[in-house]
């Protein structure tokens, strides 16, 4: 391959060629040197005891939420959405804008009403909906999100108060 020294020039280029960029990182690719990646892992350990494959990989999609006890990640766009859905377990119940494209919010663990209006705030921030109240569908069947609430949007910086 012609690869000498310490440059990663070559490898990149290779990576680019294969459309492999999306998970490069400059510092070697351990994702524990992500402090994004980091806090997460280190919430995770904090409010679990037992960790599955399935539980780190969620770790590195979308964007993470701890309120209260609960944890809420909300899907940045379609590939990460589809991934969600993928490793969603059971009982987490999905949040999803109705009637306006947006992101699939997964809340995992105990929830309570504030909780559930939370993530639903989140859900319709990261949502293309123009107005400052919306509707969200939600279950923990994807294809019977049977219950429906409606809900005003905070600012964000409420909203980004409990992000990991």
């Amino acid at each position: 391959l012609g690869i000498v020294g310490r440059s990663r020039k070559i490898q990149i280029e290779i990576a680019r060629d294969h459309g492999l960029l999306d998970n490069y990182y400059a510092c070697g690719g351990c994702l524990l040197t992500d402090d994004h990646f980091a806090n997460r892992m280190k919430d995770y350990l904090k409010f679990n005891s037992d960790m599955k494959i399935d539980d780190i990989y969620i770790l590195k999609v979308g964007r993470h939420f701890r309120y209260k006890n609960t944890k809420i990640i909300v899907g940045r766009n379609e590939s990460e959405n589809n991934l969600l859905l993928t490793l969603k377990k059971l009982n987490d119940l999905i949040i999803e804008a109705k009637d306006v494209t947006g992101p699939i919010t997964i809340v995992q663990g105990d929830y309570d009403n504030n909780t559930l209006k939370y993530a639903a705030k989140l859900t319709l921030r990261y949502s293309d909906l123009d107005d400052l109240q919306g509707q969200v569908i939600f279950g923990t069947d994807y294809n019977n999100l049977a219950e429906e609430m409606t809900i005003e949007i905070e600012n964000d910086k409420i909203l980004k108060k409990y992000i990991l």
